[in-house]
């Protein structure tokens, strides 16, 4: 039986290496795969017009255990294009971030993603997370946080827009930012990331 436990929870459990700062120690954490989908529901299809969450048009999916939002695209006089855009969350271990004196660092590889279809330019959105895995899309201001926002690989500045990095590239399957943060910048705060391409 206590095999059968362990068999189960190494499954289900993938390990990290985490530096525990000035002192070069390592400590190891184990991170908990999850199969809740974001908003609520457990894994099924979503019904109806958009995810409940204000989203948008459209119907709600997901993808390996994360809900996927499909955005219909409208012109600045409000009529539909067309075209659609889907919004999803990034997996914990497809983003790596950092914090130093004054900036952030954020590299996120697409190259696992089931989503990312070989696009070159997406918005990336950053939701607040609390301990409990509930997470809080309004609570978080880009523009009050950082003073810039620049791809660490080309320079480009990017600019913000209804609180979402607009227009970021991505080269190779990877974004790599550079965020120069302001006093108001909170570096205890933990996010998920969206990205909408």
């Amino acid at each position: 039986m206590e095999l059968n436990f362990k068999h189960n929870l190494a499954k289900n459990v993938s390990s990290v290496e985490v530096s525990t700062g000035r002192t070069g120690g390592i400590k190891e954490i184990m991170k908990v795969k999850s199969g809740k989908a974001v908003g609520g529901g457990r894994g099924g299809k979503g019904k109806g017009k958009g995810s409940g969450r204000g989203e948008g048009k459209g119907g709600g999916k997901t993808s390996g255990g994360f809900l996927e939002v499909i955005k219909n695209v409208f012109d600045r006089k409000g009529q539909e294009t067309g075209e659609q855009k889907t919004h999803f969350e990034l997996k914990p271990e497809a983003v790596k971030r950092i914090v130093l004196r004054g900036t952030e660092r954020i590299s996120i590889d697409f190259n696992q993603s089931e989503q990312y279809g070989n696009q070159d330019i997406c918005d990336v959105y950053m939701y607040v997370i609390d301990g409990t895995g509930r997470n809080y899309p309004h609570e978080f201001s880009v523009t009050d946080s950082y003073s810039s926002i620049k791809d660490k690989t080309t320079g480009i500045v990017y600019k913000v827009e209804n609180n979402s990095i607009k227009d970021v590239s991505i080269k190779d399957g990877m974004i790599s930012l550079e965020m120069t943060t302001t006093s108001k910048f909170n570096e205890n705060l933990k996010f998920l990331y969206y990205v909408e391409m």
